[in-house]
């Protein structure tokens, strides 16, 4: 059976079956979450997430700039660590250098990658180059939390789902890359933002950390993969169903105009889109208040956008007042 029959997901339960019955008693979570947790002393755990981005599959080296490239391969990372509550502090960074790349190009890279890494204060200590038939970055973080790190398996039936900021610009501005030629219509400054949402987006490391100081999330996830595929991770992981709201989705203003210009549905952009690296989590009712408060300090906006049910109610979509069951999809590294 060739890999690509079976998908990413599966590939990786397949190879990670009872891994977890080798670990001993200092890994508090292994493989199924976004990043590892080692417990380091009674309060303290370390963080460890890697992510690998490859030419042709996750960019398109014409239509990023090596700047863009560098900020968004550690941005992915980063994210992960924020997903789980903590801080991230170390960065090691591999390449896989092709021929065809000159210095400058190397050295624009990495002023990407230390812009991003001085912006949360993160030190990048170490990795490896090598010759590579395509540009491959893979970029590993380690971060603590002084606490609990927040998982996937913590919501219980009844909670909400809320997500910060918006979802969809980052495929919208996928799209307008990938159809430059027939952007003339559209103003320069959508067409900008929505680029740098995709290109450079800002991982929700602050506010990520302010919620759990708190106590508020019972489970979070960062929306890598597409919303669908997030709250499906958590569903899954949690033992329960939900029901995604689609008019509560936040979709700006520039992703709405953009897919109605490339005659593409917004809806579709924001549920399997992915790579907004938006916050999603689960909460109690009685804590949306102090929610809101708490991502005020850094001006980003909380949307309830679904609520977790039954584990037997699976997942689904409200839509002007009609409930459908969803089709659970993402991106798949395996598949076109």
């Amino acid at each position: 059976m060739k890999i690509e029959e079976i998908g990413e997901i599966n590939l990786i339960k397949h190879l990670t079956t009872n891994l977890n019955q080798e670990y001993d008693s200092s890994v508090k979570l292994g493989v199924g979450d976004d990043a590892a947790a080692i417990k380091f002393s009674d309060d303290h755990y370390l963080l460890l997430t890697v992510d690998m981005l490859v030419e042709g599959r996750h960019f398109l080296i014409d239509k990023i700039q090596p700047e863009q490239l560098g900020h968004k391969s550690l941005a992915a990372s980063l994210s992960d660590i924020a997903a789980m509550g903590g801080s991230p502090r170390y960065a090691v960074i591999s390449v896989g250098w092709p021929a065809y790349v000159d210095l400058n190009y190397t050295e624009r890279v990495y002023a990407g990658l230390r812009g991003l890494a001085r912006k949360f204060e993160v030190n990048i200590i170490g990795g490896d180059t090598v010759k590579a038939p395509q540009l491959v970055v893979d970029v590993t973080v380690l971060g603590e939390i002084r606490k609990e790190p927040i998982t996937r398996s913590g919501a219980q039936p009844g909670e909400l789902i809320a997500v910060t900021g918006r979802v969809g610009a980052s495929a919208a501005g996928l799209n307008l890359l990938i159809n430059e030629q027939n952007n003339k219509t559209l103003s320069s400054k959508t067409v900008d933002a929505l680029h740098q949402a995709h290109l450079t987006p800002i991982p929700r490391v602050k506010e990520a950390s302010l919620l759990v100081k708190k106590n508020i999330p019972t489970s979070m996830i960062d929306v890598s993969d597409g919303v669908v595929s997030e709250i499906n991770h958590i569903c899954s992981s949690s033992g329960v169903g939900g029901v995604i709201y689609a008019e509560n989705l936040p979709v700006d203003n520039n992703t709405i105009e953009a897919a109605a210009y490339l005659k593409e549905d917004h809806l579709d952009w924001a549920l399997y889109g992915g790579e907004d690296y938006e916050l999603i989590f689960t909460l109690p009712e009685s804590k949306v208040s102090q929610a809101r408060k708490a991502l005020s300090e850094t001006g980003t906006e909380l949307h309830i956008i679904g609520k977790t049910l039954s584990s037997e109610s699976g997942l689904h979509l409200e839509k002007e007042g009609e409930v459908v069951p969803l089709s659970v999809k993402g991106y798949d590294h395996f598949h076109e």
